[in-house]
């Protein structure tokens, strides 16, 4: 009796979620293993599937994909580095994390009890994660044209949205082009101090060029840190050209 319910539990909850991504998986086990975290199957000995590790890998080859073909013909005016930088943004783990939670793919992600969605630190990589592992699970189960309409629907239609987000943003790429453009060498960034406990490390690191100073940044990663440094860097440039 508790088995059964348990099971409609699960079918119930299962339900809700196709609804909310509009796909209805014919192998639920692709579903499943598309949201099952690693960290699940140390704590189920008896759980027979696998995480979400191979289908993310999958997921990832066709976004990459799918991405490319859809700006192609979308953009027949742009270059080679135009299509470039718009695949980065819609395709980068910040963009797949966002549109994970819009689907509140945390909700159903499989988890040991030690190592719950609440207790994990880097919860945008398991998100984006979990959300390629969705597009590779959703391959195998309808194909590419499901995939598409799957992308249509909740991930290009973000686009806009996206491009326009401050935190897509190449600042380092548009300090390099506006230093070349006055005839200064590329920067360099020079990592300043690392500060708070070693699970939580935040990084100070300052932009210079030609031996001047341009900008200091800060961030919990040193990418972060860096992407700082050079947009404070590029502010101070632009208004002293004023």
């Amino acid at each position: 009796m508790i088995g059964w319910f348990k099971r409609l539990f699960k079918r119930r909850k299962v339900s809700i979620f196709e609804k909310r991504i509009g796909y209805e998986f014919r192998n639920q086990s692709y579903l499943e293993q598309a949201l099952t975290h690693p960290s699940y199957l140390s704590g189920n000995n008896g759980y027979k599937n696998s995480s979400y590790e191979r289908f993310e890998f999958l997921g990832d080859a066709l976004l990459g994909f799918i991405v490319s073909d859809y700006l192609f013909k979308k953009y027949p005016q742009f270059n080679e580095g135009e299509l470039t930088e718009r695949r980065r943004i819609l395709v980068s783990g910040k963009a797949l994390s966002q549109i994970a939670l819009k689907l509140r793919l945390q909700d159903y992600i499989l988890f040991s009890h030690k190592d719950s969605y609440e207790l994990v630190e880097d919860h945008q990589a398991i998100l984006a994660d979990a959300y390629e592992a969705l597009i590779g699970a959703i391959y195998l189960d309808g194909g590419i044209e499901s995939v598409i309409r799957f992308l249509e629907r909740f991930h290009f239609v973000e686009e806009i949205n996206l491009l326009e987000s401050r935190d897509f943003v190449n600042f380092k790429g548009k300090l390099l082009e506006f230093l070349q453009s006055q005839g200064f060498s590329p920067p360099k960034y020079k990592l300043e101090r690392v500060l708070g406990p070693d699970h939580r490390k935040y990084y100070l690191i300052s932009a210079w060029s030609e031996g001047k100073f341009l900008g200091l940044g800060g961030g919990f990663s040193r990418k972060e840190a860096e992407q700082q440094a050079a947009e404070r860097a590029l502010k101070i440039l632009l208004k002293e050209e004023k």
